[in-house]
């Protein structure tokens, strides 16, 4: 009952206070509390995502280019960004509340040297060896597809709610 009198319309504030072009919503269950995340997701590439947490208020998270993916309930979101030769995995987890960059990795076109690898790595700001950045981002999220959990989407922030709640059967 707080869910639906306090917090989803805290969500629909935030958003409507910080999110433009909207394509849709979704909720997820991102950490292991009640409260699931809402995602707003941008009409166009450009305008990205926003994950949307609650804790004493609402803290969003804005992606840019790229979607995202999730382990649910097991607290962790993956961002991964792109732009013509440069790429990036960063894993975050709420933590107190806030949305907190476990892990970030890059790789990028190493056109520099051509006698070594393709990409030049590293995993925060330290640069690794291809198979440690594979490693190190397994060690954060295991043998798992991010999109372990779906999104489950509607027009409006109440509709996806109710799709929501009507899955997860709550």
């Amino acid at each position: 009952k707080r869910f639906e009198t306090e917090i989803l319309p805290a969500y629909e504030k935030y958003v409507r206070e910080n999110f433009q072009n909207i394509d849709d919503y979704s909720f997820i269950y991102l950490d292991a509390d009640y409260i699931p995340e809402l995602v707003v997701r941008g009409q166009f590439l450009m305008d990205g995502n926003l994950v949307c947490t609650y804790a004493d208020g609402v803290v969003g998270l804005r992606t840019g280019l790229g979607s995202i993916g999730y382990l649910e309930r097991k607290n962790l979101l993956l961002y991964p960004r792109y732009h013509m030769g440069y790429y990036e995995d960063n894993v975050y987890s709420i933590n107190n509340g806030k949305f907190i960059c476990v892990g970030s990795g890059t790789y990028e076109d190493n056109i520099e040297d051509e006698s070594s690898d393709y990409f030049r790595y590293s995993w925060n700001s330290v640069e690794v060896s291809q198979e440690e950045y594979k490693n190190k981002l397994s060690n954060l999220i295991g043998n798992n597809s991010m999109n372990s959990g779906q999104f489950i989407s509607g027009h409006t922030i109440r509709e996806a709610y109710a799709k929501f709640k009507a899955i997860k059967g709550m």
